[in-house]
């Protein structure tokens, strides 16, 4: 709130904010607090030493507000409510195809012992999520990567770290649409906001294992890595494939940034296929 000499009623501000300030936070300050509000609002007095207050209310769509009076001065902060962030991350699932993962959790998945229960599962979400390290899981279909990093994705989402989850030929095929249609603002933005987001998740790279990648998709994933390997933005890849079979399909440059000793590498190559079991 402004802190010049002239009376605050006379200023102009949201009808809203005002009706709560006035009704909900006021009465739970000190009475020198409002004492000194009561100087600001109709004499134009600085206040100082406002007690802190507090009000917290969720809105239609599930979001936490919450209003903040702190030496006269007021913060709003608008915070998704963990429900809500479930819900975001569903979507998330079902844009990729992904949605039957919705309900996978690192505690729905304590009882598979990836690398015989060497790798905690907190560890892969702790390397990833707040240690901002590259996380490359690889080996053959049903083994567990696309589960576990679905689970790491939900945990990073409720960190409010907001993860992004693409499945590669998915995300690949909606690139190449743009391309076709010249939807270059489209295509720009669909890059730009994959590329920088805080967390990436990218799932099912090179899954068909052909022998060559093409120009385009070659040079689409080396734009990304490399870009958030410059900016120190932490990648989650899931792949069929070996590093060799990668760096043959995409070039050693981009092998060298998945298989970098600095990331955290989860061969699944001697797991079960948890997949082909429940069949």
């Amino acid at each position: 709130m402004p802190t010049e000499e002239q009376p605050a009623k006379d200023r102009k501000y949201d009808a809203r904010m005002m009706k709560i300030l006035h009704e909900r936070i006021l009465p739970n300050c000190s009475e020198e607090g409002q004492r000194q509000f009561q100087k600001w609002w109709f004499e134009g007095e600085p206040i100082t030493g406002f007690i802190k207050a507090n009000f917290k209310e969720t809105d239609k769509d599930g979001n936490e507000l919450t209003w903040e009076i702190k030496d006269g001065y007021q913060y709003v902060k608008i915070e998704p409510s963990e429900d809500a962030l479930i819900d975001q991350w569903k979507n998330q699932l079902s844009l990729a195809d992904l949605y039957s993962f919705r309900d996978v959790t690192l505690d729905s998945l304590k009882d598979f012992k990836w690398q015989e229960g060497r790798v905690p599962l907190n560890y892969v979400l702790h390397s990833f999520s707040e240690k901002n390290r590259n996380v490359t899981m690889y080996g053959p279909p049903g083994t567990g990567k696309t589960a576990l990093a679905c689970a790491i994705g939900r945990e990073a989402k409720l960190q409010r770290r907001n993860p992004r989850l693409i499945r590669w030929h998915k995300f690949l095929s909606r690139m190449r649409t743009s391309v076709r249609s010249s939807e270059k603002e489209g295509q720009f933005n669909l890059l730009n906001n994959i590329t920088k987001a805080p967390l990436l998740i990218i799932d099912e790279l090179g899954m068909d294992r052909k022998m060559k990648a093409s120009d385009f998709e070659a040079e689409t994933l080396f734009e990304i890595v490399s870009g958030r390997h410059g900016n120190h933005l932490p990648t989650m890849v899931t792949t069929n494939l070996t590093r060799d079979q990668i760096e043959r399909l995409y070039g050693r440059s981009l092998a060298d940034r998945l298989y970098d000793t600095t990331n955290v590498i989860l061969s699944f190559e001697k797991e079960n296929n948890y997949r082909q079991n429940a069949a």
